[in-house]
């Protein structure tokens, strides 16, 4: 590694340690624990149900419950915060009711969306007095229970979300910056004219953008602190259960072109089943018809097939291509990110409130981690592959005498053209150079080789306007041409050529002749390429044999 990456490197390490150190100790200073420390009262202790003693996290199997408690000392800017997924409630403070809930809407469609905290504004005049809350529980939600109670300013809270999440927002941060970069890389190339397994590998790398990008969202979410900071929790919660749902999809896709599945009819299904379900499932939650919360079970449905699918093609990897190192490197990261995702999964349907965040922001770090390195490291083998192949091309195509393309490349072009529609304009033209087995005999063939160049050479000339001409040495001496021009710029460039070799003069031979012949489409709309080519064939040697009349010279002695 030079001095000057090691450098850069290093600079940014310092400066992501600086900024890392920078918040972590804003987040943990003592001024919030010590001086401002009565802006963040916990009030999980004192409620009563019926006269009985209530301890959270509290759940009720009734439809409708009231809890009691006795309000401490507060301020106009504190408010009461209840983390609690509830259907409906209402508020009384010293027996007159304060607050009712409101009906969340989306889109102009009432939502259940959102309904997982109660904020309740707090004045000097409530200190002391008893507080009752009347309220029923939504039903659908794992572990739908009161789970704490605390009374803060809104900006303590903010910052008290902040410095239990610190991680969080140091992986959201770096997701999201990772994922819109791979997002973009993998745009760029994807539509690119390059190698098709190296175009699946910008398409593995484009649905690792999306799945990071789409992660940071549900993790920032997750901890509340978006709504907290700017408000409109319903807004911010659909985002999170959208990301929720989206998740699984991409995860898969890209698993898909990681594997070289995309051709696979199962993979190929299951793709498309869980994506049309999800569209539909988000069209009919948009209008109202199900549920926004519903998308969680679905979500959760898709992320155990999905990871299934995964496993087993994980399972099946290690198995049998234990030689390939890259693909057994997908699938033991993909066999721990399965096993750490269905621990999350277990912790969250077991109760919402649980730590299953935690576990699920280290399964993402090991995951992202991995697939990340190992698409580079595919990228990197696919480009040294491309160069490889390209070189290999290039001599395959390449005539090492005149450095033409060759026999193979003429035809490899016609293939092409006669593939799709020939253009109105499309010809071939036929060059055979004159007398080269006369001075193969009577120089050698040292002399040959400089006619045959300066033929080459000639020709390059002649058509260089034309940058779409293939010109290829298809035989010994003869040359062959396929361009896409008017009779007009055909005949002016075989003008060219004829006048190149009067003024040329080698070193062996002093002079140089060949005879010429073309064929245009525009001229022969009927006939396919192979007729094209024999009848620009035919002309050139109609040349030839003009050229030994008028000469004199002895066609049996000279070609």
């Amino acid at each position: 590694m030079t001095g000057s990456r090691f450098r850069k490197i290093f600079s940014a390490i310092f400066m992501l340690l600086i900024i890392i150190s920078m918040v972590v100790g804003f987040c943990f200073s003592n001024d919030l624990d010590n001086v401002y420390g009565e802006n963040y009262i916990p009030y999980d202790d004192g409620w009563q149900l019926e006269g009985h003693a209530v301890a959270f996290p509290y759940g009720d199997s009734q439809e409708t419950f009231t809890i009691t408690n006795t309000l401490p000392k507060v301020f106009t800017d504190q408010m009461l915060v209840m983390w609690v997924y509830y259907d409906n409630y209402e508020i009384f403070v010293d027996g007159e009711s304060i607050e009712k809930s409101k009906d969340n809407v989306f889109a102009g469609v009432s939502t259940d969306a959102g309904k997982k905290e109660i904020w309740f504004k707090l004045r000097t005049e409530y200190s002391g007095k008893p507080i009752t809350i009347t309220m029923t529980l939504q039903k659908e939600i794992y572990g739908a229970s009161i789970t704490q109670v605390f009374i803060t300013t809104r900006g303590e809270y903010a910052s008290q979300v902040l410095k239990s999440n610190i991680m969080t927002m140091i992986v959201y941060s770096s997701f999201t910056v990772i994922g819109v970069v791979e997002i973009i890389i993998a745009s760029t190339f994807v539509g690119e004219n390059i190698l098709k397994k190296r175009k699946k590998i910008f398409k593995a790398l484009l649905y690792c953008g999306l799945f990071a990008v789409f992660s940071a969202q549900w993790l920032i979410n997750d901890c509340r602190l978006p709504y907290i900071v700017f408000g409109h929790i319903v807004g911010f919660s659909i985002v999170n259960i959208v990301a929720f749902l989206v998740m699984p999809i991409y995860f898969f896709r890209m698993q898909m072109y990681l594997y070289e599945r995309d051709n696979n009819k199962v993979s190929i299904i299951i793709d498309n089943v869980i994506t049309i379900v999800g569209v539909i499932a988000l069209v009919l939650a948009l209008v109202g018809i199900i549920n926004w919360g519903d998308l969680i079970y679905l979500a959760q449905v898709l992320a155990m097939i999905v990871l299934a699918c995964v496993s087993l093609y994980s399972i099946k990897t290690i198995i049998f291509h234990r030689d390939k190192y890259s693909y057994v490197a997908v699938s033991l990261a993909n066999l721990v990110f399965f096993i750490l995702s269905l621990a999350a999964l277990m912790l969250f349907i077991g109760n919402v409130t649980s730590n299953y965040d935690s576990v699920f922001l280290l399964d993402l770090h090991i995951y992202v981690v991995a697939q990340i390195c190992l698409i580079y490291q595919r990228i990197s083998n696919s480009i040294k592959e491309e160069r490889e192949l390209a070189q290999t091309k290039i001599y395959a195509f390449s005539d090492e005498l005149t450095k033409l393309g060759n026999r193979r490349k003429f035809y490899h072009v016609l293939d092409n053209y006669d593939e799709n529609n020939m253009p109105e304009d499309f010809a071939i033209v036929m060059v055979d150079t004159n007398r080269l087995k006369y001075y193969n005999d009577t120089i050698g063939h040292e002399a040959g080789d400089e006619l045959i160049i300066a033929t080459a050479r000639c020709l390059e000339s002649a058509f260089i306007d034309f940058p779409d001409a293939n010109i290829c040495r298809v035989g010994g001496d003869e040359f062959a041409i396929s361009l896409v021009a008017s009779k007009k710029e055909i005949e002016a460039a075989i003008a060219n050529f004829k006048n190149a070799m009067k003024c040329w003069h080698g070193t062996l031979v002093s002079e140089l002749y060949a005879g010429v012949g073309y064929a245009s489409y525009r001229d022969y709309p009927n006939e396919n390429i192979n007729m094209l080519l024999e009848i620009a064939d035919d002309e050139m040697y109609k040349d030839k044999s003009k050229f030994y009349e008028n000469t004199g010279f002895d066609r049996r002695e000279s070609r």
